[in-house]
């Protein structure tokens, strides 16, 4: 397991993993096929992050948001 940050374009963090699993990149296209009520839910066609950790999988939209691991 490791710590991952989720920072917005301004470089705050706004969300922090400390119990992270996984770190996976989706395309647009991979977010449509497999999961088109979480683009529908955020309200942003982009590439998105997808953050695994005892909760769960949890997405952030890379047009708005990037990830630091450590």
């Amino acid at each position: 397991m490791f710590t991952a940050w989720v920072m917005d374009s301004d470089g705050e963090v706004r969300k922090q993993f400390d119990d992270c699993m996984q770190v996976s990149v989706l395309s647009e296209e991979q977010m449509q096929m497999k999961y088109p009520e979480i683009i529908d839910a955020i309200g942003y066609t982009s590439n998105y992050v997808c953050l695994v950790d005892s909760q769960g999988p949890h997405f952030y939209p890379l047009y708005v948001y990037s990830v630091n691991i450590g």
